[in-house]
């Protein structure tokens, strides 16, 4: 498990280096874990890792050309699921899921080659600007579209599980994370009945 997150931590710090001084980009930082009593320390050799910059710099999609589904009446309140139509205060049920808006906007045929043509050079202004194209490079980040800006397989199981959600129960954010653990292995028939922090009740099953 702890191997499997290193690569997420020395791809985290390394996004958060590119806005900072070429001497943060070349750091060795070693990790202590708490809860681990094994005295050899690990290290995430930042200089080591492709830059992070240069994966997601194509990502500057202004909304004049964002598809019918993101509608351009939206403002996006937070990153996480909350955006709400500029003339309405309270949450609207097709506009609940900003993620699932980024992920179908990555199925439509007209609007993936607008992404993928030479960026524009003037900067992201409006609300919706930044938040769906920070949603889409970290979509891109975590494996879920690739380099041409569609979906992977695993960008199209996390489209289908969140569409399968009731907007009304917010669960959008357990999902992403059930399905990350899908993908490390984590979640799968093993007893965990007897593993410290597993299920209390019931069996394995």
């Amino acid at each position: 498990m702890r191997e499997q997150l290193n690569p997420l931590r020395a791809q985290s710090l390394s996004l958060l280096s590119t806005a900072l001084h070429r001497y943060h980009q070349q750091r060795i930082v070693t990790l202590k874990m708490w809860y681990d009593n094994d005295p050899a320390d690990e290290q995430i050799i930042l200089r080591d890792h492709q830059s992070i910059k240069s994966q997601i710099s194509g990502w500057k999609i202004h909304e004049a050309d964002f598809p019918t589904a993101i509608s351009s009446q939206q403002v996006c309140q937070s990153l996480r699921r909350h955006c709400y139509p500029l003339t309405d205060p309270s949450p609207s049920p097709q506009n609940e899921h900003s993620m699932l808006s980024a992920l179908k906007a990555l199925q439509d045929a007209s609007f993936v080659p607008k992404t993928t043509s030479k960026p524009s050079n003037s900067v992201l202004r409006t609300d919706n600007e930044i938040t769906y194209n920070v949603l889409w490079r970290f979509l891109q980040l975590r494996g879920f579209a690739n380099e041409k800006h569609e979906l992977t397989s695993w960008g199209v199981a996390l489209e289908a599980a969140i569409s399968s959600l009731d907007s009304a129960d917010k669960m959008e954010e357990y999902v992403f994370v059930a399905i990350e653990m899908l993908r490390m292995g984590l979640v799968n028939g093993k007893d965990m009945t007897n593993i410290p922090g597993g299920a209390e009740h019931g069996s394995g099953k």
